[in-house]
């Protein structure tokens, strides 16, 4: 096969897989507004994910994926109540905050419960497919670019 072809029908996996998980831009283009604090708490998150993976596969080797996936619900409920928290006025969003200040936590809680949801969207299409996305480091949570429209579509912020 050329290399142009394996580019093409890679390229073609990677929209697939992907598509589904549309919360991020298909390119490599890493996130432009993505600050030091941003990487922390993905980093933080990811991490979460990855321990909560490993308990349940420890306890169920052969079908761990639709417990992961409760599991990965439940986070992103407690991601959705602290973002709504911050939209709505909570605790987090005093009225002193700049508003550039106040748009870059607002993009911090988007990507976080993004990352969140794209888990969910690519692990349900199995090992394989997130093998693929991890290896493409095509996740949010690695730094990939946020759609801000589509995640607005979904969520709503």
């Amino acid at each position: 096969m050329s290399k142009r072809a394996r580019g093409i029908k890679e390229s073609a996996i990677r929209g697939e897989l992907l598509g589904k998980a549309h919360l991020s831009y298909r390119s490599r283009e890493r996130e432009p507004a993505r600050t030091d604090d941003m990487v922390y708490e993905e980093s933080r998150l990811s991490t979460r994910c990855s321990d909560v993976e490993g308990d349940i596969r420890d306890a169920n080797p052969d079908d761990w994926i639709p417990t992961y996936v409760k599991r990965l619900q439940a986070i992103l409920e407690e991601r959705l109540s602290e973002a709504n928290d911050f939209v709505g006025g909570g605790s987090e969003n005093g009225d002193d905050i700049e508003d550039s200040e106040r748009l870059r936590r607002m993009h911090a809680h988007r990507r976080l419960v993004a990352g969140v949801h794209q888990e969910i969207e690519i692990i349900k299409q199995g090992v394989e497919a997130r093998s693929t996305a991890t290896l493409d480091r095509a996740f949010i949570l690695q730094g990939c670019r946020l759609n801000k429209t589509a995640f607005r579509r979904l969520y709503g912020f």
